[in-house]
């Protein structure tokens, strides 16, 4: 999927920035080096990507309006992102999937019982869910159209949840785990509730379902 170039993209109405610029250019005032200045304008611009991929979608997201919102010079942003809106949207995801990950791995791995494992899991996927809905949106619904390495990256995070049911199910009794196509059914069951969720704006009852979702898991 190509991207219009930012000087094609239509100019939208008054954008106000959600975050302020860092004084100084690309040195600011305080002392802050080429690389933190960086780091910080990618979060920013991330941080912009949401915003905007949650108002109005991907396809209609242009790279001006991130840059807008994220109070960041489109030069910047190509500097960042030679691939521009897609570079800047795949970054995006990286970013939301590592952190949601990490912290169901890591309520994964704070039980012993192999049961109150997924429990603690699903809860802290349902909790990251509807703590950061603008979030689960892009990863979950605006990623399907967001192109082929878009899809690849869902197709990845499959993966890595699928990988997390198999630690616990390997410590089940009888250490009998289930056939890998039916761990991979109840990772796109959950995907799938969820989804339906966010685009019904109801994603706050999530938590409510993880006893129904986990009961249905086992």
């Amino acid at each position: 999927m190509s991207d219009a170039l930012i000087s094609e993209s239509p100019r939208p109405a008054r954008v106000e920035p959600l975050y302020q610029k860092l004084p100084g250019g690309r040195r600011g005032a305080d002392g802050l080096s080429k690389e933190e200045v960086a780091a910080d304008q990618r979060r920013r611009l991330q941080g912009a990507t949401i915003e905007a991929v949650a108002g109005h979608g991907y396809a209609q997201t242009t790279a001006r309006e991130v840059c807008r919102l994220a109070g960041v010079s489109e030069r910047a942003f190509y500097e960042l992102f030679p691939d521009r809106k897609q570079g800047c949207f795949l970054a995006t995801y990286d970013t939301i999937v590592r952190c949601a990950v990490a912290r169901i791995a890591a309520a994964h791995r704070s039980e012993k019982d192999w049961e109150a494992k997924l429990r603690v899991a699903f809860g802290a996927y349902a909790a990251q869910a509807v703590e950061q809905p603008k979030a689960a949106r892009l990863v979950l619904v605006e990623a399907l159209g967001a192109g082929p390495e878009a899809l690849q990256r869902m197709r990845d995070t499959r993966l890595a949840v699928e990988r997390i049911l198999d630690a616990s199910f390997a410590q089940a009794p009888g250490g009998v785990a289930p056939p890998p196509l039916v761990v991979k059914g109840i990772v796109c069951g959950v995907e799938r509730v969820t989804r339906r969720l966010l685009l019904a704006g109801g994603v706050g009852e999530l938590p409510g379902l993880a006893d129904g979702l986990l009961a249905w898991a086992l």
